[in-house]
């Protein structure tokens, strides 16, 4: 995380549509995903003003938040997309 400069952002897709996004920053990366009709639960949150493209996101501030209930919480977008 910390050999990035702030603004860096990458694109999660499947077959072309956009299912979320990684943002970096210099202190954390945040995790946004399309959720449509679900509620937050957990550390996710609704992503509100952060990112008009997401319904939901995560902070991930320590190396321990990517642990597997990230990974399904992004398998989960991914095929649903």
């Amino acid at each position: 995380m910390l050999g990035f400069g702030p603004g860096v952002g990458i694109r999660l897709r499947r077959n072309g549509k956009k299912f979320g996004i990684v943002q970096v920053t210099a202190q954390r990366f945040d995790v946004g995903i399309k959720l449509k009709g679900v509620e937050p639960a957990d550390r996710y949150t609704l992503a509100g003003s952060w990112n008009t493209m997401v319904t939901h996101g995560a902070r991930i501030k320590k190396p321990e938040h990517v642990d597997a209930g990230l990974f399904r919480w992004l398998r989960n977008t991914h095929e649903n997309a």
